[in-house]
């Protein structure tokens, strides 16, 4: 029976008790014998009677729809039960939770009737165990190595835990149960990803939880818990089943059936890997290709399976940027951590639509045509997904500078073997794919009770923002003006990486030092050391260390050579895709607020500095500490003539920030010239020229700013970045 039916009858029945109350106690008072009270009372009676009837009628109508409803249930679930036992898949094992195939219509229409629940259940406490919907499907994943299937099987039961109200994951065999179990502890635990699947693995999973039905959002007067259960049997087969060279091996024929057979289908397109790689379409029309031959010539016009098209790793820098600058994102409302995410359905639809297009010199454009010509277009669904989901620093709360929850430390963005996970795993649209497969309807009951708030493209464009003021002309650039010789040595050191990289950076600097206190002896010369930031609590922290300021050059080379690589603590690894170089610049800034004497800066390391804020165009984690390498550099060359050299490891890993820091010398560490290098930076005279510590009257001054390659700094086109650029706001740094 319906609600507002039943409201309006029993409203009604109300209505005519109060009016009949009324109407006796007005006919009592106004009586003046007992003849005309009994009239009173009699008409009273007698309009009495049809509001009784109404009130009758409507208790016997309630008591049989509620009668036929649980009648209903009890042969839906039993129908579902039965049909759902003893169904081979592939190679002709019996899956324990396995799905009926597409041959067994009658089984099928009987359970596609439970897929919406009925008026009844609405109306009853989700307390009833009896007005539990149960649905049994199979579901195939397809996809390419390296798009994350069996990620998203391992990240779905944290994704059920997280739902409102949560659900719970239990596997149906022993295997799948042991499934659950190991790789929860690998991605939880141990901070690792699943290993990838060899062949195809067979699950059988039971989802359990609860949908809210019953009356808007917010309104909990009418809102009704109505419980589901899910027997799902899932098909997760290797990625290279899905290339083209493997042609028709048993495998991937094997695979193709199970497809054919399965209720569902996920497929995963990764951005990521397609850039590299651009084989999503060949390989996506020849497994198709695949399908309607197994479907035979009886099958209809389209393949007839559910498509939920997953567009992975949602998280990566360069697939979110575009997301954002294009102002897909949304926020649920009710979500704790505020993360962004995309809307399913259209709007997924057509970011998917612009990936695609974006990739269209690898033939990617014709993907998003060919999945509609080849499936129903109502049965195809587009989800924005993350297995991993965004990192969560202290405040609990998305941080827009600072998402991404891997740490990549591998030259190529498909090579997932020496990957880690950064923090606990936050899935974003893991659990929607699966409940649409398994039962749209209750799917889109609860897609439509959330409440989204669109993320305008600009939001975070103001975060960090640098202020830029027009720069200096009268004196020019601060690293134009003529170098004196510097009273100050200052030594940054990367102290990270292999030991025998560590002990060349050390004897290079010891020799420079050594080569110049010789010369000046009364030069002060400090020595800092710097590592990496502890990215993750799996990696060990090597933070910035001063051992050394403004002290005579023999005391910093016996600082230089305390600093022979600590053997127990490469027992845990560190960040190797950046270093502290900000951090180290950010504390050399501080001691030297308000000295204006000339100084040389020297870095020697490899790595690049952490940025302030995640890039769209690098996995690289930000800076914890948020400071910006390059506002640090301009404060401390502004205000004072700093002589900036740099020795790097290798040349090849030269990149801007190495460029910048040796703005006016520059050599590697196995063929550097240690005289030539210390003259370019003004603490040694050139060869032939007269000693820069004479005044101007007594010899020509000479010009020191030159870097080892003979590059003249004179020329604007030479000047570094952060010595032409205008003064940004440094107030954070003193």
């Amino acid at each position: 029976m319906r609600r507002g039916f039943r409201e309006a009858g029993w409203g009604l029945v109300a209505v005519g008790v109060v009016a009949v109350s009324v109407l006796v106690t007005i006919g009592a008072i106004r009586a003046h014998g007992d003849a005309a009270f009994d009239r009173w009372v009699g008409w009273a009676s007698i309009d009495a009677l049809p509001f009784a009837a109404i009130g009758i009628v409507l208790v016997l109508l309630e008591k049989i729809s509620r009668a036929g409803g649980q009648e209903h249930r009890r042969t839906g679930v039993a129908a579902s039960g039965n049909s759902s036992r003893g169904v081979e898949i592939g190679d002709g094992k019996a899956q324990t939770d396995s799905l009926h195939s597409p041959t067994e219509t009658g089984a099928r229409n009987q359970k596609e009737t439970l897929l919406t629940p009925d008026p009844g259940i609405a109306e009853r406490s989700g307390d009833d165990t009896e007005s539990a919907i149960t649905v049994c499907r199979t579901i195939g994943l397809w996809g390419l190595p390296g798009t994350g299937k069996t990620t998203y099987l391992a990240a779905l039961n944290k994704a059920l835990a997280q739902a409102s109200p949560p659900w719970k994951l239990n596997g149906a065999t022993e295997a799948s149960a042991n499934y659950l179990s190991n790789a929860m502890a690998r991605m939880l635990g141990r901070g690792e990803f699943p290993r990838a699947t060899a062949s195809i693995d067979y699950f059988g999973f039971v989802m359990t939880g609860e949908i809210q039905v019953g009356g808007p959002p917010g309104v909990p007067s009418r809102e009704r818990r109505v419980p589901v259960r899910f027997d799902l049997s899932v098909i997760d087969p290797s990625g290279e089943l899905a290339r083209t060279e493997r042609g028709r091996d048993p495998e991937r024929v094997k695979l193709v059936r199970d497809l054919a057979k399965s209720d569902g289908i996920i497929f995963f397109f990764d951005p990521v890997r397609e850039a590299e790689c651009g084989d999503a379409y060949e390989t996506f029309m020849d497994t198709v290709h695949m399908l309607e031959y197994e479907m035979g010539p009886s099958a209809p016009a389209r393949l007839p399976h559910h498509v939920a098209v997953c567009i992975a790793k949602f998280d990566e820098p360069s697939v979110f940027s575009a997301a954002r600058e294009s102002g897909y994102l949304v926020r649920d409302k009710a979500d704790p951590f505020g993360f962004p995410r995309i809307a399913d359905g259209r709007t997924a639809e057509k970011f998917f639509d612009d990936l695609c297009c974006a990739l269209a010199p690898t033939g990617t454009e014709l993907l998003s045509t060919a999945i509609r010509r080849y499936f129903f277009e109502d049965h195809i669904k587009y989800f924005a997904v993350s297995s991993a989901g965004f990192y969560v620093n202290e405040s609990m709360r998305f941080d827009p500078d600072d998402y991404y929850n891997l740490v990549i430390d591998r030259p190529s963005l498909i090579d997932w073997d020496r990957v880690a996970l950064r923090g606990p795993i936050y899935p974003v649209n893991v659990f929607e794919p699966m409940l649409w497969l398994a039962a749209p309807d209750l799917y889109e009951a609860m897609s439509g009770r959330r409440a989204y708030k669109r993320v305008e493209p600009g939001s975070w464009e103001g975060r960090g923002k640098v202020r830029r003021k027009k720069p200096r002309t009268s004196s020019g650039p601060p690293g134009t003006r003529r170098i004196a010789r510097p009273d100050h040595l200052i030594c940054m050191i990367d102290i990270g990486g292999p030991d025998d990289e560590i002990r060349s950076r050390i004897e290079r600097l010891c020799q420079l030092v050594s080569v110049v206190a010789e010369s000046s002896p009364g030069l002060r010369v400090s020595l800092v050391s710097y590592g990496a930031h502890s990215v993750s609590r799996r990696l060990r922290e090597e933070p910035v260390n001063v051992h050394a300021w403004a002290v005579q050059g023999a005391v910093a080379v016996r600082s230089l050579e305390g600093l022979n690589p600590d053997a127990a603590a490469e027992m845990t690894p560190a960040y190797r895709r950046a270093a502290e170089i900000e951090c180290a610049l950010a504390e050399v800034a501080r001691r030297l607020t308000g000295q204006r004497e000339p100084v040389a800066l020297v870095t020697v390391g490899a790595r690049p500095a952490f940025p302030a804020r995640m890039a769209s165009d690098s996995p690289t984690l930000p800076c914890p500490l948020r400071n910006d390498w390059e506002t640090i550099l301009h404060r401390l060359c502004h205000h004072r003539r700093v002589a900036l050299g740099a020795i790097v490891s290798d040349h090849g890993a030269v990149g801007e920030v190495w460029t910048q820091l040796g703005a006016h010398a520059m050599g590697a560490v196995s063929d550097i010239d240690i005289r030539r290098f210390a003259a370019n930076l003004g603490l040694l005279p050139l060869a032939g020229t007269p000693d820069p510590s004479l005044p101007p009257e007594r010899g020509e001054q000479p010009d020191y700013n030159h870097r080892h390659e003979d590059r003249h700094v004179e020329d604007p086109q030479a000047w570094p970045p952060c010595l032409v650029t205008a003064e940004k706001d440094m107030t954070a740094y003193h």
